[in-house]
């Protein structure tokens, strides 16, 4: 059957969400790393001020307790630690020395020295070794209870100092002098250097924090502490934050921008007038006006940018089986995977500008500069092929999963929950498509449940309150597979807030990885532990690879769109006189 005849069997509901606006990513275009740097005889317009975009609110900018992408953000620009992400010329991040000057490793690749450079935070106090040091032991001491102290398990007797084991001054890093800081690893990390780049690791100054109770440290400009190019100016919490040029700053004389404005504005109608108006210097793509703004694009007037994020749009199976005790069945969830057509799904709930995923790591992730996708092939790719048009192949398989779990009622008795916190048009249209998907290919009936209380939702998964559960909640930390992965090591404990999954094979494929450096075969062992758990386990459901075109005012220069770390990097943009 051809997709335009399957597209007129949509019911009217779906259709008349589908006519409703949707944002609109990337149609999987190569990434562009950021507008052009321009020429030399470009003037620099008098007023260097930034306008740019921020989904979601942020509410504390304290390095090591802060949690949120948009916090990251701001704090990777008002601090300053090891280095600094930026793009490519495809679109990837690169590393770049900042706050180090330069590092060496040692043979045994267990040891990484770091020599600082000379600068100082805002307040004229010098950045030290010292600072680094009292960082990774205030995140990591369990009293404080930081959220990401996992980051910096790789550090050598992280796990012992927290279970109170030895003492902090066992912790693999020290201040070797002022200007030199030693981090030793429990093993070869070969992706280390990339989660360097994360705010944990920045350094602090207990001199300003104080009790680390208190946690007021980060929460309005007063409680900040810049060392990094900018500082926080003005902050209206839910609204905007604004950010000043920080004289202090080592290499302020390659800072040009004097303002920059982060504003919450939810509205797509808003935001294209703001645009239109040259109010807003940035903005990602929308139903309504992408077609407009692209033939501007086209034409020269503002620019395009297309890159591939860090999220990977996916459903999780409860290993419980859930509400109904069903899907913690493989065949059951598999059946339930390999039903959804994700080429037609992202054509109807985001007019095909969304990449159909068949694997689990996203499309912004690489490895030694080369796209993870393109060396590990997606495991559901053949899989999906040979079942998503074959009704009676679907329900046998489900039926096969009911037997194994001595469910004798009919398809047409079953009914599963699906848990979901997004409330979006877009969203909306793909949660219709795939109750009408499982509906009609297998026979069963679906119930949605929109959570959309962040903490409730979670609840609620945490308690096995579901049956299928649709994320986007995972953003990739570091670049590297592993950050994936790890999540299901049961080992690591973090799959309790994913469905549960344990598996020990599982487990033994990702331990499988320690000491392996080579990039070819850790590619190897990441393509195995996916294809356990998304193809023989379908534990977890890949949908679509989360992705954004950017539209950018044609008098911005050097802006970077980072696939992963943070929205934006602007510590050396600019503005044209226009």
């Amino acid at each position: 059957m051809s997709k335009m005849t399957r597209f007129k069997s949509i019911p009217l509901v779906l259709a008349v969400l589908l006519i409703a606006g949707v944002l609109l990513p990337s149609c999987g275009k190569p990434a562009q790393a950021a507008v052009s740097t321009g020429s030399v005889s470009e003037k620099l317009a008098a007023a260097q001020e930034l306008t740019l975009l921020v989904d979601n609110r942020f509410w504390n900018l304290d390095p090591q307790r802060s949690t949120m992408i948009n916090e990251w953000l701001v704090i990777n620009h008002i601090n300053e630690g090891l280095f600094r992400v930026v793009t490519d010329e495809n679109g990837f991040e690169k590393l770049e020395l900042a706050g180090a000057a330069s590092y060496t490793v040692s043979v045994d690749g267990l040891v990484y020295t770091f020599k600082l450079r000379d600068h100082a935070w805002e307040d004229g106090q010098p950045v030290t070794a010292d600072q680094y040091v009292d960082a990774i032991i205030r995140l990591i001491t369990p009293e404080n209870a930081f959220s990401y102290a996992g980051q910096v398990e790789d550090i050598k007797n992280v796990r012992a100092f927290q279970r109170k084991e030895v003492t902090a001054d066992k912790v693999g890093v020290r201040a070797v002098d002022d200007k030199t800081l030693e981090i030793t690893l429990e093993a070869v990390t070969p992706y280390f250097f990339s989660k360097l780049s994360v705010p944990v690791y920045f350094p602090v100054r207990l001199d300003k924090i104080g009790d680390n109770s208190d946690e007021s440290w980060g929460s309005s400009p007063e409680k900040t502490l810049s060392n990094g190019p900018f500082k926080v100016s003005a902050w209206e919490k839910g609204t905007s934050i604004t950010l000043k040029k920080n004289p202090a700053y080592w290499d302020a004389a390659n800072v040009k921008l004097d303002t920059v404005r982060l504003v919450v504005v939810d509205e797509d109608s808003t935001r294209a007038q703001l645009f239109n108006n040259q109010q807003l210097d940035a903005v990602a793509g929308a139903a309504d006006y992408f077609a407009g703004w692209k033939q501007r694009a086209d034409s020269g007037a503002i620019v395009q940018l297309e890159r591939f994020g860090g999220r990977t749009i996916r459903i999780d199976f409860p290993a419980s089986g859930g509400i109904s005790g069903l899907t913690g069945n493989t065949k059951i969830r598999q059946a339930l995977s390999l039903a959804v057509d994700r080429e037609e799904l992202v054509e109807l709930a985001f007019n095909g500008l969304q990449v159909p995923a068949y694997g689990l790591f996203p499309k912004g992730l690489s490895l030694d500069g080369r796209p993870v996708r393109e060396l590990i092939p997606e495991p559901l790719t053949g899989l999906s092929a040979r079942y998503v048009n074959d009704t009676a192949s679907l329900r046998a398989l489900f039926q096969e999963g009911l037997r194994e779990e001595n469910y004798s009622g009919s398809l047409d008795s079953i009914t599963l929950k699906v848990l979901t916190y997004e409330t979006v048009q877009a969203q909306k249209v793909m949660q219709q498509y795939l109750q009408q998907t499982w509906e009609d290919k297998l026979g069963i009936h679906i119930e949605t449940e929109i959570v959309a209380d962040r903490g409730l939702n979670m609840q609620k998964i945490m308690e096995d309150q579901y049956d299928l559960s649709i994320s986007n909640n995972i953003t990739t930390d570091f670049n590297d597979p592993l950050h994936w992965l790890r999540i299901w090591d049961h080992s690591v404990g973090a799959s309790i807030y994913f469905g549960g999954y344990n598996s020990p094979e599982y487990d033994a494929i990702i331990a499988s990885l320690n000491g392996v450096t080579d990039t070819r075969q850790r590619a190897e062992i990441y393509a195995a532990a996916e294809k356990k758990l998304i193809a023989e386990d379908f534990q977890v459901m890949p949908i679509y690879y989360g992705q954004l075109d950017y539209f950018v005012q044609s008098y911005v220069r050097n802006l970077h769109f980072p696939s992963i770390s943070t929205p934006y990097e602007f510590s050396r943009a600019y503005i044209l006189e226009h």
